[in-house]
């Protein structure tokens, strides 16, 4: 599933335009009650087969409250990990000014250093239980590229590497609004949840976001029975790509009557609950919502 925008109410950029090829483009949705469908969805397939790491719920801003402590499901944020993302620049800054270093530092030292952080060491909690959850977090802010400095690039990179790494059988997907560019010193400094937001930019980044997470769903066994819903939160546009749906049909006729909307609604609750009996990775949610505070 994909939200995109909050705030966001108009855009000259072409959302889906990659996507839409593959599945079907919805164009007259009336989005009430749409996100409260979807997060109720991702609730009942954890309830429905709860397995360890096989459902996903990975938000660019804060958590919606209605799913975020939902048993069974895997919750990560963009917020819960700057701190430890502003810790691993301060270890940084202090290993590159000479502090607790002798002599001059090549790349390849600067690069072992930050692959050898713990969750210890960027001051990220740790039980038994959640083991797992702290290293994939530490691998996903010291090894990728720019997660720790924009939301979207962090939902972007999340949920790559839980389809990599964990195969769910749900994820679900949800960009926010990220800050503004600036120079790199700055945006190395400053905390990126304290200043201005690019709304449109953040759009952009969404849809760029979704098109590759379906690629590396698409890359993964039983990828021809997954589905895939994208929808810009809110708004009227979302695009589908299940197994069920014929590709590359734009739908021009969903008015944004109640009836319409619902058997719409009815729709994506269906895509979900004919992949929940195969227990496959029958769904990716791509929530593309840049929110604007």
């Amino acid at each position: 599933m994909s939200s995109s925008g909050e705030r966001v109410k108009t855009s000259e950029y072409p959302l889906f335009r990659r996507l839409a090829p593959h599945g079907t483009l919805f164009t007259q949705l009336n989005p009430s009650g749409t996100l409260d469908t979807l997060y109720t969805a991702v609730k009942d397939r954890a309830r429905q087969h709860p397995q360890d790491y096989s459902h996903w719920y990975i938000d660019g801003g804060e958590p919606l409250e209605g799913i975020a402590h939902e048993p069974g499901l895997t919750v990560m944020s963009y917020p819960m990990v700057v701190p430890a993302a502003k810790r691993e620049f301060a270890l940084l800054k202090r290993l590159t000014s000479g502090t607790g270093a002798k002599g001059s530092l090549t790349s390849e030292a600067v690069g072992s250093y930050i692959a050898g952080l713990r969750p210890e060491d960027l001051n990220l909690e740790e039980n038994s239980s959640e083991a797992p959850l702290r290293h994939f977090e530490v691998n996903l802010i010291t090894q990728t590229a720019g997660c720790q400095i924009f939301s979207t690039t962090f939902v972007q990179w999340a949920s790559r590497e839980c389809l990599h790494r964990a195969q769910p059988l749900t994820l679900f997907a949800r960009f926010a609004t990220r800050q503004r560019n600036a120079p790199m010193e700055q945006l190395l400094d400053r905390d990126p949840l304290q200043q201005p937001r690019d709304a449109e930019g953040s759009l952009i980044d969404a849809d760029m976001g979704a098109y590759y997470t379906w690629i590396n769903q698409s890359r993964l066994p039983g990828a021809d029975q997954s589905r895939f819903l994208v929808w810009f939160e809110d708004q009227h546009l979302a695009s589908a790509i299940p197994p069920t749906l014929p590709k590359a049909l734009r739908l021009l006729d969903l008015s944004g009557s109640d009836k319409c909307c619902s058997k719409w609604r009815k729709g994506a609750s269906a895509l979900y609950s004919q992949g929940s009996s195969l227990c496959e990775r029958d769904f990716q949610v791509s929530c593309l919502c840049p929110s604007v505070a």
